[in-house]
């Protein structure tokens, strides 16, 4: 989606919308930074220490469902995965506009405050952990989310929309029937 310059130091923020952005941005570099053009990637970035960071599909999915003010998940998963609008929050992570390729550090979200350690060690920022983000005041899991709100023929149509995020980043494609194991 949008890259963000990061300044002191600099490198590139590689930003997949529900993956910790907001923390990044405004607590780690205090809004010292300038963004990009959708689907914009210049030479001169390459010099550049970039990160990026990445999250489960279907966490991601009801992240985003959750920030919305719709009330019905299936409603929100079709009008989303359907949409031709590059501005959702909802394109699978390894579609070509988001430039994951690029990113000489890649993330979970799932070990958010190791992996953003790991990127501040490595740039010198000294930064006090550990670090409060949006996650954390969450009530229900998005395992819980799904069972309770989503049908199986939603369910499979969101599985085959993210196939490519789950075989690259080898998250386990739960059955709807085992998401509380997982």
């Amino acid at each position: 989606m949008k890259n963000f310059i990061l300044y002191e130091p600099e490198a590139l923020y590689i930003n997949i919308p529900r993956t910790g952005g907001a923390t990044i941005l405004n607590t780690v570099w205090e809004e010292a930074y300038s963004d990009t053009s959708i689907g914009e990637w210049l030479s001169e970035w390459d010099k550049l220490f970039s990160f990026t960071f990445i999250r489960h599909p279907l966490d991601r999915l009801v992240s985003a469902y959750m920030a919305s003010s719709l009330s019905s998940l299936d409603t929100f998963a079709i009008e989303n995965i359907y949409s031709r609008n590059v501005m959702t929050s909802l394109l699978p992570m390894t579609n070509s506009i988001n430039f994951i390729d690029k990113a000489k550090f890649v993330g979970r979200y799932e070990r958010f405050q190791a992996d953003l350690e790991s990127i501040t060690q490595h740039l010198g920022l000294e930064i006090s952990y550990p670090i409060k983000y949006k996650a954390n005041s969450r009530t229900i899991t998005w395992q819980q989310c799904i069972e309770e709100q989503m049908s199986s023929d939603v369910y499979d149509a969101v599985i085959d929309y993210y196939r490519s995020d789950f075989k690259e980043f080898r998250y386990g494609i739960p059955t709807m029937g085992n998401l509380r194991t997982r």
